[in-house]
């Protein structure tokens, strides 16, 4: 298999996410401020899904929901996002990672 083949077919190997998050000041929202990075050489990528995952005190899941930046992520990029998103009851901590990512 050529690079641009495994690059253009695994997606999620060559994509990652980081950043941080605080609550708002009222109600349950929270702003995350994130980064996804595209370490392919070849590969340009578009429509990143990413899923969050709501956790309580005691790390248990209490929610999930996912998001598509509908963007195209260069190869050797990263591009920053925010995002007001509003929690479950209860919840503590969230984590986030990218499920899905089509082709240019």
């Amino acid at each position: 298999m050529s690079l641009e083949e495994e690059e253009k077919s695994n997606p999620l190997r060559f994509l990652s996410t980081e950043g941080t998050y605080r609550p708002k000041v009222f109600g349950k929202k929270f702003v995350i401020e994130g980064t996804i990075k595209n370490d392919a050489t070849i590969a340009t990528y578009k429509d990143v899904t990413i899923e969050f995952t709501y956790n309580s005190q005691t790390e248990s899941v209490i929610g999930t929901d996912r998001m598509t930046i509908y963007e195209f992520f260069p190869p050797r990029t990263t591009k920053t996002f925010e995002e007001k998103i509003k929690a479950p009851e209860g919840t503590v901590t969230i984590g986030w990672k990218i499920v899905d990512a089509k082709n240019q």
